[in-house]
């Protein structure tokens, strides 16, 4: 007998989502983000899940929604940030069981579909990005940080 894991008030996360939300989401529409995880750790995040939702699955219902996967949307895909292992966990441990009914609560980071600025809405003519992107992350370095640079660049000739 197929039990839904993912019963709740919360709606399925449209391509239009909105920063701060939460939604829920098939685990099939995710895409990682993470080149690879630990193979042990997943399989023990396999078993939990397979014993928590044998035992009850209203208990494993509330273990995924106190944590929700965090998402950025761009189009219709959805992007993993975090939580790699407990969603590739519970992929391994209840997906033959579930199938399709396989899901988890989200929280959008960020939606990166609305499309940059036009050019002739700049008033300097350079597309610029959404304001909720933090464009200080792109700092250069600190003049310490480049001295340091020049002087391993001239030991190693």
């Amino acid at each position: 007998m197929i039990q839904k894991i993912c019963d709740s008030e919360f709606p399925w996360c449209p391509a239009d989502a909105k920063a701060g939300d939460f939604y829920k989401l098939r685990l099939k529409d995710l895409s990682p983000t993470q080149f690879a995880v630990g193979n042990a750790e997943i399989q023990v995040r396999a078993g939990r899940m397979r014993k928590k939702y044998k035992k009850d699955p209203a208990k494993l219902h509330d273990y995924l929604r106190t944590r929700p996967i965090p998402i950025l949307v761009r189009g219709n895909k959805f992007y993993l940030v975090d939580h790699h292992h407990l969603a590739s966990g519970l992929y391994l441990g209840l997906n033959e069981t579930l199938g399709d009914e396989l899901c988890v609560y989200v929280k959008v980071l960020g939606n990166g579909s609305r499309p940059l600025r036009r050019r002739s809405e700049s008033r300097s003519g350079v597309r610029t990005a959404p304001s909720q992107f933090d464009v200080t992350l792109f700092r250069p370095p600190r003049e310490g940080c480049r001295n340091q640079v020049a002087t391993m660049a001239a030991m190693m000739t």
